[in-house]
């Protein structure tokens, strides 16, 4: 009768000492994946700010092309301008 008790109680240890395995196993593996998350995240982050910097220069770019072809435009009105005056 004894021994019976002895061997329940050998058998309850094990199962609560494979039960906090479990638990701690699985706590380590829930905080790998969020650390993996974590770095997916911070790589996605890195690669939105490297793309919308990308997009801000060749905005930028693109402006000052804009802003030399008017310029380019106007003086070439105003060269029109002269010559057609000098012509008269």
């Amino acid at each position: 009768m004894i021994e019976n008790e002895l061997r329940n109680l050998e058998k309850i240890k094990a199962r609560q000492k494979r039960e906090v395995k479990l638990m701690v196993e699985g706590e380590l593996k829930a905080q790998e994946i969020q650390k993996r998350n974590a770095e997916r995240m911070a790589i996605a982050k890195e690669k939105e700010e490297r793309r919308a910097a990308e997009l801000a220069e060749k905005a930028q770019i693109a402006k000052q092309a804009k802003l030399e072809k008017e310029a380019f435009m106007a003086e070439k009105a105003r060269a029109e301008q002269e010559l057609a005056e000098q012509r008269k």
